[in-house]
């Protein structure tokens, strides 16, 4: 098909009349489709055999709590060999599970553990600036998130906090290192462009009081606008495939830089409201949060991460979060003490069909009637306590495949956010419950809630306040700034670079 199809742009021929063509639309039905429907199936044999099991939770699974936290504990001391190929992710392997141990309420107290953890994030640490995959590798803007995030969430043991091991005016120069001069950031030295890059620094300088200056923060915008596709979704790049991580990484990195990730104490509402308000005029928001809405399967109830994928619940942060932060959004434009019902987002609400399809309940549009959330977190929570729980403990993807420890961070990130409303967390101190708060699956369960996690971070609400405070008590009110630099490389440059590295 695809030496048929290359024949066809190199020649200019209208239609393809080889012997060699293939069906396009008997492809996608034979594979694409037959696939969908057995993922689809899975979920509703699954869907029917824990309604009549557990009746008393409304036919639903229970979070199956303990379970889960040791199989997370398990991962802080010994991996499975298959972790093997994951050397140069040792910081996103800690923020994995200490998120998922923070959502299921579990701290880590032990003195001992507490350091060997920050011990271990400190050999990861580059001593030129920002972290590495592993010790002795690059730095790179990936695992500096994870590692930023991963001492956010250790806190404070015996009066030292986590966060005190980071360089922070070596991270300041790594940032300037691989921020380019359009306002996109490379991911690590003569490494890649995309909007993961912008997202991942700017979220690790937020929490460590680091700044860009107001016209490198206008550049970035302009950049991250640019990678808005067609259909609504963002790109890695501008021109590129919308996918639903990026749309995070796009709309979370927007954010940021108004000022929402920013302790309420410090930021005037107002002017977050001002900022907010310019940064969302560089997209077209409505059709961004509706492209992030469609992935919403009607029969799953999860998300898949591009058009005409499977469902895979780590897309329930992914794209979920964009359905919270379009109601945070909403929130700050029309009211900046965030005590009035959000507005409606342009994008038109649809109602129940008349009759609904017969296969099953589950087979249903996306948002509650009455709802202004551009999810169905009815219908999510059903998929990841239903489909996605390991009966070992741990979370996956979708039903019949392997656990892992990022589909069990990012499972239970999603389930946090349909449990919890899209206020912006910063702003309520976690001792208040937030109002209001969407509907629970299992109502009549508390054991099946998780604690919230901030949808700009992905960390505690508590944890990200108490690193924005910790960093305003030691260094006072003055952050550091990000210098420009000209980080354009000559060849040479580039190979001198990589034999130092070598060396």
């Amino acid at each position: 098909l695809m030496r048929s199809f290359h024949r066809v742009i190199l020649v200019g021929r209208i239609e393809m009349e080889t012997s060699e063509d293939i069906d396009i639309q008997e492809i996608e039905h034979n594979e694409t489709k037959a696939e969908q429907q057995r993922v689809e199936k899975l979920c509703e044999d699954l869907f029917r055999e824990i309604s009549q099991a557990h009746p008393e939770t409304g036919g639903v699974a229970p979070l199956m709590r303990s379970f889960h936290i040791d199989y997370a504990r398990a991962g802080l001391s010994t991996l499975p060999a298959s972790y093997a190929s994951l050397d140069a992710s040792q910081p996103w392997l800690i923020y994995w599970i200490l998120h998922s141990l923070e959502l299921l309420g579990f701290e880590i107290r032990d003195p001992a553990q507490h350091t060997g953890i920050v011990e271990k994030l400190r050999r990861c640490q580059h001593h030129e600036g920002g972290f590495c995959g592993g010790p002795g590798q690059m730095p790179h803007l990936a695992p500096t998130y994870a590692a930023v995030m991963s001492l956010a969430i250790l806190g404070r043991m015996r009066g030292h906090h986590a966060l005190e091991i980071v360089d922070r005016p070596k991270l300041a120069n790594f940032l300037a290192r691989m921020r380019q001069p359009d306002g996109s950031f490379t991911m690590q030295d003569c490494g890649e462009v995309d909007i993961r890059g912008a997202y991942t620094a700017l979220a690790a300088a937020r929490l460590c009081n680091i700044r860009f200056t107001p016209e490198q923060e206008r550049q970035t915008v302009a950049w991250i606008a640019r990678c808005q596709t067609f259909e609504g979704g963002m790109a890695s790049i501008p021109g590129a495939e919308a996918h639903g991580g990026y749309i995070h990484c796009g709309l979370a990195a927007l954010c940021l830089l108004a000022g929402l990730g920013d302790d309420p104490e410090t930021t005037p509402p107002k002017s977050t409201q001002d900022k907010c308000r310019e940064v969302v005029s560089h997209i077209d928001f409505g059709r961004l949060i509706e492209w992030s809405a469609l992935r919403q399967q009607r029969v799953e109830g999860g998300y898949c991460g591009r058009t005409n994928k499977l469902v895979d619940a780590c897309y329930s942060y992914w794209q979920g979060s964009a359905g919270v932060v379009a109601s945070m959004i909403a929130r700050h434009l029309s009211d900046a003490r965030y005590d009035s019902a959000p507005p409606s987002l342009p994008l038109q609400e649809t109602s129940p069909p008349a009759s609904p399809p017969s296969a099953s309940r589950f087979s249903r549009l996306i948002g509650d009637p009455g709802s202004h959330s551009m999810m169905n977190q009815h219908a999510l929570q059903e998929y990841i306590l239903t489909c996605c729980q390991h009966p070992l403990g741990g979370l996956r993807d979708k039903p019949g495949v392997h656990r892992d420890y990022y589909h069990t961070c990012y499972a239970l990130s999603g389930l946090a956010l349909a449990q919890h409303n899209g206020t912006n967390f910063l702003s309520r101190p976690e001792s208040e419950p937030p109002l209001p708060v969407w509907p629970a699956v299992n109502a009549s369960s508390p054991s099946s809630l998780v604690l919230p996690t901030d949808p700009l971070y992905n960390v505690r609400p508590a944890k990200a306040l108490h690193a924005l405070r910790y960093w305003r008590a030691r260094e006072g009110e003055t952050p550091l700034w990000v210098e420009s630099q000209d980080t354009r490389m000559t060849m040479e440059q580039r190979m001198h670079l990589f034999k130092l590295r070598a060396e």
